[in-house]
């Protein structure tokens, strides 16, 4: 699949699933607004992500991102992080 903009803005999303992996093309990925926790170690395979908005959710990690070199913006604001790692 080819798609390159997955907007799940406000849906009181619990969980991503691991699957967000086979979005290889996706290159914006909007978060902002739903109950996430933790996102899926899988995130790491979007290479191609240059955007990652995950504002105000109740995410207490973030995961390493040190393979994503295409990924230029994370907007991670009004969480609960209590651990970023690296």
């Amino acid at each position: 699949m080819d798609l390159q903009t997955l907007e799940l803005h406000q849906n009181r999303l619990l969980t991503l699933t691991e699957q967000i992996s086979s979005l290889r093309q996706l290159l914006r990925l909007t978060l902002t607004g739903n109950a996430l926790r933790i996102l899926p170690q899988s995130i790491v395979a979007l290479s191609s992500l240059q955007l990652l908005e995950c504002r105000r959710n109740n995410l207490i990690c973030l995961n390493s991102f040190e393979f994503m070199n295409n990924l230029t913006y994370i907007d991670a604001g009004e969480n609960k992080l209590i651990e970023v790692k690296k």
